[in-house]
């Protein structure tokens, strides 16, 4: 799934840069605890899991309707990482 969560943001990103839904968490500071991940409308990347592109695409996002559709389309896109959506 974290497969999945990562493929699906950065598909969002690329494609349709003003829709997305991304969970960012910053680097805490040095010699401090991290700070909670947040919903942000601008891709930050994920400290905690060491990634450029996260969102939550397999979890509550995965009902809306624009990703029903891209999915139900006869169009695969092939993404930077070598996954295809």
């Amino acid at each position: 799934m974290l497969v999945a969560n990562i493929s699906a943001a950065q598909f969002v990103y690329d494609h349709y840069p003003h829709f997305g839904l991304f969970r960012n968490q910053i680097q805490p500071a040095e010699n401090s605890y991290p700070l909670p991940a947040f919903y942000d409308f601008n891709n930050d990347g994920h400290w905690g899991l060491q990634t450029d592109f996260y969102t939550h695409f397999t979890k509550s996002l995965r009902k809306a309707r624009f990703f029903r559709s891209v999915m139900d389309s006869s169009k695969c896109v092939a993404l930077d990482n070598g996954f295809v959506l």
